[in-house]
């Protein structure tokens, strides 16, 4: 899916996917310190504003809240 969509050879996608997959905590959460970090490779290739905030790049709005969560385990 990702070569096909970004247009890209099929181990520059394992490699995309790779890193995506990396941000992510062992737990799943989204470590934005990696985030980050990304963000300050990306702006050696390409204008990136300082002031972005990377936690305007996630969105968690799929996800269930804490209050779901906390009655499924009840």
């Amino acid at each position: 899916m990702i070569a096909t969509r970004y247009k890209i050879s099929e181990s520059e996608a394992e490699r995309s996917y790779d890193t995506m997959t990396g941000i992510f905590t062992s737990d799943g959460a989204i470590n934005m310190k990696k985030v980050r970090g990304y963000l300050t490779l990306l702006r050696e290739e390409r204008p990136i504003p300082e002031e972005l905030d990377v936690e305007k790049l996630v969105n968690f709005s799929m996800l269930p809240s804490a209050r779901e969560l906390k009655g499924k385990s009840s």
